[in-house]
């Protein structure tokens, strides 16, 4: 993890240097699974905070450790962890999905995604994943989109 603290730090350096006129940021989630523990080791540079989902509801919010990068020279990151357990979903999403839009209903905001995440039944990430689009699909209903729209899903089965 001292590595990946290394990469975002310079990765800031980097964008606060040479972009700093231009006014550009960037969000990021940066995680380490190992795959044969459960343990999640990651940084949050100013991102939407990822989701843990255990028993098909939401255990855990995966804070921010540390601010966007570009802003801040010098900016500190910290590294979180996080032990997943055999079936728990780790689910990583851009704030294009909480703003996503509706002409006729405005944003879908973080409180209708986590309702919709708390109402499900999930055997798959795929399962999971398709209900979380259909609801957000049915809600923008063909309206036009300002940002883009990404999700990942990881399911850990040991």
């Amino acid at each position: 993890s001292d590595m990946a603290l290394q990469s975002v730090s310079h990765a800031n350096e980097y964008i606060a240097r040479e972009h700093f006129e231009d006014g550009m940021f960037i969000t990021l989630f940066f995680a380490v699974v190992n795959m044969k523990t459960g343990e999640i080791h990651y940084i949050n540079g100013g991102h939407e905070p990822a989701l843990v989902v255990r028993n098909n509801r939401i255990k855990a919010h995966l804070k921010t450790t540390g601010p966007a990068l570009g802003p801040i020279q010098g900016a500190k990151y910290k590294t979180g962890s996080f032990q997943l357990e055999s079936g728990d979903i780790l689910f990583g999403f851009t704030d294009g999905v909480t703003e996503a839009l509706s002409d006729s209903k405005g944003f879908y905001k973080r409180f209708r995604l986590e309702d919709n995440i708390n109402s499900g039944s999930y055997h798959s990430s795929d399962t999971f994943l398709s209900h979380v689009k259909q609801d957000l699909f049915n809600f923008i209903d063909g309206s036009s989109q300002s940002d883009d729209i990404t999700m990942l899903a990881l399911r850990w089965q040991p």
